[in-house]
Protein backbone atom coordinates (compact mmCIF):
# COMPACT_ATOMS: atom_id res chain seq x y z
CA UNK A 1 0.00 0.00 0.00
CA UNK A 2 1.41 3.79 -1.22
CA UNK A 3 0.65 6.80 0.81
CA UNK A 4 -0.87 9.10 -1.44
CA UNK A 5 -0.47 12.12 0.73
CA UNK A 6 -3.13 14.90 0.25
CA UNK A 7 -4.19 13.24 -3.45
CA UNK A 8 -7.53 11.61 -3.45
CA UNK A 9 -8.09 9.69 -6.07
CA UNK A 10 -11.66 9.40 -8.51
CA UNK A 11 -10.64 7.60 -11.20
CA UNK A 12 -7.96 5.36 -12.50
CA UNK A 13 -7.67 3.59 -16.12
CA UNK A 14 -6.17 0.27 -17.19
CA UNK A 15 -2.37 1.86 -17.20
CA UNK A 16 -2.14 2.96 -13.65
CA UNK A 17 -2.91 6.62 -14.27
CA UNK A 18 -5.18 8.24 -11.05
CA UNK A 19 -6.83 11.51 -11.42
CA UNK A 20 -8.29 12.86 -8.98
CA UNK A 21 -7.38 16.05 -6.20
CA UNK A 22 -5.21 17.51 -3.71
CA UNK A 23 -6.05 18.63 -0.36
CA UNK A 24 -2.85 20.35 0.23
CA UNK A 25 -3.20 23.56 1.89
CA UNK A 26 -0.81 24.82 -0.45
CA UNK A 27 -1.57 23.51 -3.86
CA UNK A 28 -5.38 22.71 -3.71
CA UNK A 29 -6.94 21.05 -7.88
CA UNK A 30 -7.02 18.79 -10.06
CA UNK A 31 -4.29 16.23 -10.77
CA UNK A 32 -3.34 13.09 -12.73
CA UNK A 33 -0.82 10.90 -10.84
CA UNK A 34 1.46 8.41 -13.05
CA UNK A 35 4.35 6.12 -12.03
CA UNK A 36 4.58 8.29 -8.63
CA UNK A 37 4.55 11.51 -10.00
CA UNK A 38 1.51 14.21 -9.47
CA UNK A 39 0.92 16.46 -12.15
CA UNK A 40 -1.20 19.36 -11.59
CA UNK A 41 -4.11 19.86 -14.49
CA UNK A 42 -4.72 23.51 -13.61
CA UNK A 43 -7.95 25.80 -14.25
CA UNK A 44 -10.42 27.47 -16.57
CA UNK A 45 -8.79 30.68 -15.79
CA UNK A 46 -9.81 30.80 -12.35
CA UNK A 47 -6.20 32.27 -9.88
CA UNK A 48 -8.20 30.32 -6.93
CA UNK A 49 -7.65 26.22 -6.68
CA UNK A 50 -10.88 25.18 -8.59
CA UNK A 51 -10.55 22.11 -10.17
CA UNK A 52 -12.01 18.36 -9.90
CA UNK A 53 -10.65 15.84 -12.18
CA UNK A 54 -13.66 12.53 -12.51
CA UNK A 55 -12.34 10.13 -14.60
CA UNK A 56 -9.92 9.15 -17.18
CA UNK A 57 -9.83 6.17 -20.09
CA UNK A 58 -7.22 4.02 -21.30
CA UNK A 59 -6.62 6.69 -23.68
CA UNK A 60 -4.99 9.08 -21.64
CA UNK A 61 -8.30 11.38 -22.00
CA UNK A 62 -9.41 13.45 -18.31
CA UNK A 63 -12.82 14.85 -17.52
CA UNK A 64 -13.83 16.84 -14.66
CA UNK A 65 -14.43 20.26 -13.85
CA UNK A 66 -13.25 23.78 -13.15
CA UNK A 67 -14.61 27.30 -11.55
CA UNK A 68 -14.46 29.96 -14.44
CA UNK A 69 -12.19 33.47 -14.61
CA UNK A 70 -14.85 34.70 -11.76
CA UNK A 71 -14.28 31.44 -8.96
CA UNK A 72 -17.93 31.09 -8.87
CA UNK A 73 -19.46 29.57 -12.25
CA UNK A 74 -18.06 25.92 -12.59
CA UNK A 75 -17.44 24.20 -16.05
CA UNK A 76 -16.79 20.97 -17.15
CA UNK A 77 -13.72 19.91 -19.14
CA UNK A 78 -11.84 17.42 -21.03
CA UNK A 79 -7.95 16.73 -22.18
CA UNK A 80 -5.77 14.47 -22.73
CA UNK A 81 -2.43 13.54 -20.62
CA UNK A 82 1.34 11.94 -21.35
CA UNK A 83 1.32 8.11 -20.72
Amino acid sequence: MDDLGFFTPLGINSFSQMVGNSSSPSDRGAYVMHSGTATPLGTLGCCCPGSFATSVNDNGEVVGWSLLTNCVNQHAFSGETAL
